[in-house]
């Protein structure tokens, strides 16, 4: 009976370290998060035929990783109507260009 108590007890330290190890592992690996000020983007237009009075823009920031999409639509054109629409993309690599195919 002393043997089982002995094991149990072996037991519950071994799993005691193992989950301090795993909590020490995840504050090791998760560096403190710093605020930007300012975070700098290489914007570069697309070369695709889009109405007059719209420009779409794609910036990238490769440190980051970071990549980002800009429309700059003419609203006094009374040509263009405007709706915003919403990406169900699950894994967040949708482009807007494979966004305006579906």
């Amino acid at each position: 009976m002393d043997q089982k108590i002995l094991e149990l007890k072996n037991n519950r330290i071994k799993i005691l370290h193992i989950f301090c190890i795993i909590i020490s592992s995840i504050f090791l690996v998760c560096g403190d998060v710093q605020k930007k000020e300012r975070i700098k983007i290489d914007w570069t237009k697309y070369n695709i035929d889009l109405p007059e009075g719209m420009e779409l823009f794609q910036g990238t920031n490769s440190s980051m990783p970071l990549k980002a999409w800009v429309a700059i639509i003419d609203l006094d054109n009374e040509d263009i109507s405007v709706k915003v629409l919403s990406s169900s993309d699950k894994d967040r690599v949708q482009t807007p260009l494979e966004f305006m195919e579906i």
